[in-house]
């Protein structure tokens, strides 16, 4: 494969990731690859015969648009699952749409995950029935476990998940909360904050360029900062009113972390200023990615919820827990993918601009990224884009 049917696969995985939440490109995109590009045709390898499924039958449109898009011209796309990849161009054989849509309820065990088996349990079932959990086992089960994995964004979560009426027995499968307008000021508010920023996030100032620069001294060079292993990638830039330079990190809005775990799907408008949002409102157990991001101490009490309850949702041992490769469950579920938008997240273009000038900061550190709640406030003197 020649270096520009790379780039030309790799535009496209970026241009999709603008497209879809965080957990959906992670689970079923971003592991993808061109084999090869014969004409008007493109073949595409995939890991598993589900993610093929779902590739073909939920993304397809996204993915067709997105690549005649960036070609220029209408192209035949057929994936491949990774053991029946055929190296000869002539031999790969152009995909046709199946009589049956092959859905997760009815795809084999055999070709699907341990993630993808876990996912399908009735956990309406087994958090809320009789026989199951009970409900202040959910009730223990979201707000020990997601309220901290989620931080300030479980009260967005929360916030927005109360507003729709509707009882989770009257929507099931389909959890998703009726789409609704607000205006990131209005969200802000309510949790009783002052900047919209805190919604969406912006890249700030960090503390540490702030207090030089109110100290008359600001930053030269890349080695002036930064002192914060809160965030992985830093970008210096010139002060837009006085002399010296700022250093600045990308401060992730609740908003941008819901959709990140793919618990919000946002829809904005041309034209408008107030972007629909669309909430799931049924939090699954959590995956071993999920779960490394938990202290020592929820890690243990985690053990033994799962040791309890973990066979209500077709978790038999922890050996199986512990082979879930996907980040997420949550995309997932039945009636996840019920909810079509394009999840215009206005934020994407600006943090894109952000990452393109942005470089590795040389005091990250992991553990803290994901254990910090707040290191960056929004203050009256912060710097933003």
């Amino acid at each position: 494969m020649s270096l520009t049917d790379e780039k030309i696969w790799q535009t496209v995985l970026g241009q999709l990731q603008l497209q879809m939440t965080q957990a959906t490109f992670d689970t079923w995109v971003k592991e993808t690859y061109l084999v090869a590009r014969n004409g008007s045709s493109l073949t595409v390898g995939v890991k598993s015969a589900f993610a093929k499924d779902w590739l073909e039958h939920r993304l397809f449109t996204t993915i067709n648009r997105t690549v005649t898009h960036i070609l220029g011209q209408p192209m035949k796309i057929s994936f491949v699952v990774e053991p029946d990849l055929i190296p000869a161009p002539h031999l790969v054989e152009d995909s046709e749409t199946p009589d049956e849509d092959l859905s997760a309820e009815t795809a084999p065990d055999h070709d699907r995950s341990p993630g993808q088996v876990i996912a399908q349990a009735n956990y309406y079932k087994g958090f809320y029935e009789k026989g199951g959990a009970g409900y202040s086992q959910l009730a223990h089960h979201t707000t020990y476990f997601w309220m901290p994995l989620l931080g300030p964004a479980f009260f967005l979560w929360k916030l927005l998940e109360s507003n729709d009426p509707r009882s989770l027995k009257a929507i099931g499968p389909d959890y998703w909360s009726l789409p609704k307008k607000y205006s990131y000021t209005e969200l802000a508010t309510k949790l009783n904050r002052c900047h919209s920023r805190y919604i969406s996030g912006d890249a700030l100032e960090c503390e540490q360029s702030r207090l030089a620069r109110k100290l008359g001294q600001p930053l030269k060079g890349e080695g002036d900062c930064c002192s914060s292993p809160t965030y992985e990638l830093l970008r210096l830039k010139p002060h837009p009113k006085r002399q010296g330079l700022i250093c600045q990190h990308w401060k992730l809005g609740l908003l941008e972390i819901l959709r990140q775990e793919g618990l919000a799907a946002v829809e904005l408008n041309p034209g408008e200023r107030k972007p629909a949002i669309q909430i799931w409102r049924m939090l699954p157990i959590i995956t071993p990615q999920q779960y490394a991001r938990l202290s020592s101490q929820l890690q243990s009490d985690y053990d033994i919820w799962l040791e309890q309850y973990g066979h209500l949702f077709d978790v038999p041992d922890r050996q199986t827990w512990q082979s879930i490769s996907e980040p997420s469950l949550v995309p997932l579920l039945p009636g996840y993918d019920q909810v079509q938008v394009t999840d215009s997240f206005d934020q994407r273009r600006k943090k894109q601009e952000f990452l393109e000038h942005a470089v590795p900061n040389p005091n990250f550190v992991p553990c803290m990224a994901h254990n910090s709640s707040d290191p960056l406030e929004f203050t009256d003197d912060t710097v933003s884009e």
